[in-house]
């Protein structure tokens, strides 16, 4: 049987989490811990909703958030394998340094056809 996000702490802090077991809720968390720049504060609402809080704010009450429900589900006996130390899930890339140059007058087609 599915638990609903209202019997369920974590999946009321994120919601997407709800009816997922808590090994799978607990891999989430870790996973998502790792994503630069707070992006992880997407899929919790209830801080995404702050109007007060600026988003290094919001940033660090999520990596908070995560952490604490973390801690809970440890607490319960949820164990599962941790990332290795320094894994990222998103790796920004860096944009190239200049796009290609475009030659000034480029051909016609018809210029082909002579």
């Amino acid at each position: 049987m599915r638990r609903r996000a209202g019997d369920d702490p974590v999946a009321r802090a994120i919601p997407v989490l709800a009816g997922v077991p808590p090994e799978g809720q607990l891999e989430y968390i870790q996973w998502v811990r790792t994503l630069p720049e707070g992006g992880y504060v997407a899929n919790m609402p209830e801080i995404l909703g702050r109007q007060d809080l600026t988003q290094a704010e919001m940033a660090r009450l999520g990596r908070e958030r995560l952490d604490q429900l973390a801690d809970y589900l440890r607490s319960r006996g949820v164990r599962v394998r941790e990332l290795p130390e320094g894994f990222t899930a998103v790796r920004l890339a860096e944009p190239p340094a200049a796009p290609p140059a475009v030659p000034e007058e480029a051909p016609g087609p018809e210029a082909s056809s002579r």
